[in-house]
């Protein structure tokens, strides 16, 4: 029974999450478009940035989501939940939470500057640096706190 359960907190964690991810990752692209050959092309610091708040909102997403996920889902089985099952549980959960969730779409950004052809006073790689770690520790931080959070309504549901 438990292993059922295991496996339908991971199905519906992961159905809830495709969704915000999708349309972060779309919001991503979306940004890009601005890139161009073009003067009026954006810096790269001011694409950072927006692909950070992207980021951030996106995180701070799937951390409510998986939370209602998770929750939805145990509140039918709270008298199966032991201290050992609900770890078992958090381990799911923390597969769906990496800590560098967005940051490869955020890595590319480099590559579109490049493909773009934008001029190259428009792109500066100490600057992109700078940003993507920003994105890094945001990513991270915003992880493990929807991992908290998630802990603490699992623990408040034993």
């Amino acid at each position: 029974m438990q292993q059922d359960i295991l496996n339908l907190v991971q199905s519906k964690l992961s159905q809830a999450l495709r969704g915000v991810d999708e349309k972060t990752a779309s919001e991503i692209r979306n940004t890009w478009a601005a890139i161009n050959p073009s003067p009026a092309c954006p810096a790269v610091g001011d694409v950072m940035k927006n692909i950070n708040r992207i980021c951030h909102l996106g995180l701070s997403e799937r951390g409510e989501k998986g939370r209602d996920a998770v929750v939805s889902t145990l509140s039918e089985f709270r008298k199966f939940l032991t201290k050992k099952f609900t770890g078992q549980i958090m381990e799911v959960v923390i597969r769906q939470f990496p800590e560098d969730q967005y940051l490869a779409l955020a890595k590319n950004t480099k590559g579109v500057y490049e493909r773009r052809q934008a001029p190259p006073n428009k792109f500066s790689d100490r600057v992109f640096d700078i940003e993507l770690a920003a994105i890094s520790v945001g990513c991270a931080n915003l992880s493990r706190r929807a991992v908290e959070n998630i802990r603490t309504a699992v623990d408040e549901l034993r």
